[in-house]
């Protein structure tokens, strides 16, 4: 039988807490954003050196929780595209233009504007937590995996721009 140095730590700091995970398998929440994407990218990782479709692995891992991504990838694409973060953006909703309640709500035109990019992605990440849509959690991991995404969609494409793509 093998231990890890986490089991054994965990043994000697509080043998009961031992007990529920190790042997009475008991799984614990892990509701931090760090945990979640760690265990997820472990598990793509895993993939990754068994050949198996690492990206599929990860997708898969986070569900509907990771569909907001692309909001952050696309915010940080028009960033690196123009130069700047600025944006200046806004849009109205006028009354009663719900798809949700029409002629309802709004009572009255709703405007809402952004300065940058990153601040309109951000706003898009926390309505769909006030609308139930993702936890806290899937967004944040969203973002950073927004981010990654976006990164190497960049860096790719400036390969093709510049004619050294493989």
């Amino acid at each position: 039988m093998t231990y890890s140095y986490t089991q054994i730590n965990q043994y000697l700091t509080c043998p009961r807490r031992y007990r529920y995970r190790y042997l009475d398998a008991w799984q614990e929440k892990e509701d931090r954003a760090g945990m979640l994407f760690g265990r997820a990218f472990e598990r793509a990782l895993a993939a990754y050196f068994l050949r198996q479709d690492a990206a599929a692995v990860l997708f898969r891992e986070w569900g509907d929780e990771i569909l907001g991504w692309e909001r952050d990838a696309g915010a940080e694409i028009l960033k690196r595209f123009s130069g700047s973060d600025l944006f200046d953006g806004s849009v109205t909703m006028a009354t009663g233009s719900s798809k949700i309640e029409p002629g309802a709500v709004p009572a009255a035109p709703v405007t809402l504007k952004w300065s940058t990019f990153s601040e309109a992605a951000e706003q898009a990440g926390i309505s769909r937590r006030y609308g139930g849509i993702h936890f806290e959690a899937g967004d944040l991991v969203g973002r950073m995996i927004g981010q990654v995404v976006a990164t190497q969609a960049w860096e790719k494409a400036q390969t093709h721009i510049q004619g050294t793509a493989k």
